[in-house]
């Protein structure tokens, strides 16, 4: 233990050494507006793209836009571009971000008069080339809600818009729409591929070797008050729209209607989501608890081949998401992202709000899980949300996403929110080495600190396998005559990174302290310059 402690302080100090661009970091944007997300991340060797929305009015209004910035590998911004014609709400929930010739592609819903599934063409700037907009499905066409996700692009520059279209003969139905756009634009065909009644969605497409694999939900409870089905239901189509295989989980298995698949060459496809667990409310309704994280893997025969999970101490019943899957470049497993909301008490109302990053090996072994959370001193019900995941070429992983607060008395209560973090998903250099044993009788537990001296952020690495058991555990930040500058509820995760503001401190000597059952366990010193 020793030895690898030794061996994290080494990459510890010498992470300063590494590159600039080398190094993990955290950034929060709104670039001015008054609420800014991010969905969209796309990493090149010299620079991040990333979109988003952003609101330009404040509440109840938020008529929103499209934002679309370049930042250099260290998250500063170089270039910005907004897009928000007269009269037009454009929402990009869920587009993401791709090349496309020689600009960029991502998915919005537009409205107006109307509502319009929107395939928008960025040039190499950011600005919105032309569009291509759809009205619903079902009729009446023009009045009819709809939803759109990311679009991928297939074999020949062809492009698949998945959309989640209500079909008013129904009661709260809507429906998987996919439609397929040549690459000049053209429209091949579209066609429906749910099902009466239910609340159907293709939440996430792959394409691979000519087809397109389609990651879908369907869940009942739009209809019920209790007995929920909640299945998965994955399947391959070609490019005529005809469908090649048909995969759908088990009908006693609750899986979550918000899941990400990542599709192999041989056929096979890999999915995350939570588990769920229906328990009775009263006579006439019942709720599900959404836990545990659970990935599986189909086979090229599309039958389970393996699953794992991750358990959580802590249940919860909503806002729990994984978004994404991506493959580890060097073949060592599969990076999944996304975020936990974990309940810590019912009365009064308090969550862990966590972004999650996670790691399985190629065969479902369980590899490592990393949380991230960001606090900021005067704010209440915090939640930290991650929606994209990209791999950077030089190595480690981007996310982007959004902090979102219930009261944020220094500025929007929803900014963007973009992460690197190193191969090993680690925000704090080293965070993979650091021991968890057991020493003597008490749980181990330690406190790292990155960057010391830190500039603009301080990344705290707690690690405290009894914290569940223990009483008002806080993370406190200490000036040097021992007055309290910061404190901040460290909750009931046993190991997380929080993310601490101090750029708005006098540059000097603090110390951060983690306190818990009248005493405290662990403290360091850190320098703000």
């Amino acid at each position: 233990m020793q030895l690898r402690f030794l061996l994290f302080l080494f990459l510890l100090s010498s992470a300063s050494l590494l590159p600039a661009q080398e190094e993990s970091f955290n950034k929060r944007y709104y670039f001015g507006y008054a609420a800014a997300i991010i969905n969209g991340v796309y990493p090149t060797d010299s620079c991040i793209y990333i979109t988003g929305l952003a609101a330009d009015t404040i509440p109840p209004f938020y008529p929103s836009g499209l934002f679309f910035a370049k930042l250099d590998l260290n998250g500063e911004v170089e270039h910005t571009a907004f897009a928000h014609p007269e009269g037009q709400i454009i929402t990009n929930w869920g587009g993401g971000l791709k090349p496309y010739g020689e600009g960029f592609l991502t998915s919005a819903m537009k409205r107006d008069t109307s509502a319009r599934a929107s395939l928008l063409f960025l040039d190499s700037m950011g600005y919105i080339d032309h569009t291509i907009e759809l009205h619903s499905f079902f009729p009446p066409h023009e009045q009819s809600f709809l939803t759109t996700y990311e679009p991928i692009v297939g074999p020949n520059g062809m492009i698949l818009l998945p959309t989640r279209d209500r079909n008013a003969q129904g009661i709260n139905n809507t429906e998987t729409v996919l439609q397929l756009f040549s690459a000049s634009g053209e429209l091949l065909w579209r066609k429906n591929f749910g099902i009466f009644d239910f609340w159907d969605a293709p939440v996430s497409v792959q394409s691979v070797e000519n087809k397109f694999i389609i990651g879908g939900a369907r869940t009942n409870s739009s209809r019920v008050r209790k007995n929920y089905t909640y299945q998965h239901h994955i399947y391959a189509i070609d490019t005529l729209g005809n469908v090649q295989w048909n995969y759908l989980s088990p009908v006693e298995e609750l899986l979550s209607e918000q899941m990400a698949i990542h599709a192999e060459p041989d056929g096979s496809v890999i999915a995350a989501c939570f588990k769920g667990e229906e328990f009775s409310v009263n006579a006439v309704s019942g709720a599900i608890w959404w836990h545990p994280a659970y990935i599986y893997k189909l086979n090229e025969q599309h039958q389970l081949e393996w699953s794992v999970e991750f358990h959580e101490p802590i249940q919860t019943m909503f806002g729990n998401e994984l978004k994404k899957i991506v493959k580890a470049s060097d073949h060592s497993g599969y990076v999944i992202a996304g975020h936990a909301r974990m309940a810590v008490s019912y009365n009064p109302p308090v969550a862990d709000n966590v972004g999650w990053l996670l790691k399985v090996s190629l065969d479902g072994d369980s590899l490592w899980s990393r949380k991230l959370r960001f606090f900021d001193e005067g704010v209440d019900d915090e939640s930290q949300e991650i929606f994209d995941l990209k791999e950077m070429p030089g190595g480690g992983y981007v996310m982007g996403g959004q902090t979102i607060y219930g009261n944020e008395p220094s500025g929007p209560i929803q900014r963007g929110w973009l992460l690197r973090v190193d191969e090993e998903g680690c925000l704090v250099p080293g965070c993979h080495l650091v021991s968890t044993e057991e020493e003597a009788a008490d749980p181990a537990l330690s406190l790292h600190l990155y960057p010391n001296p830190a500039q603009e952020y301080l990344y705290v690495l707690l690690r405290d396998a009894g914290i569940a058991r223990r009483r008002g555990p806080a993370l406190q930040l200490l000036d040097l005559q021992g007055r309290i500058l910061q404190s901040h509820p460290a909750g009931r995760i046993d190991e997380v990174t929080s993310i601490l503001p101090v750029q708005g401190l006098p540059a000097g000597a603090y110390v951060l302290r983690y306190i818990a059952d009248g005493q405290v366990l662990a403290a360091e010193r850190v320098v703000v310059r």
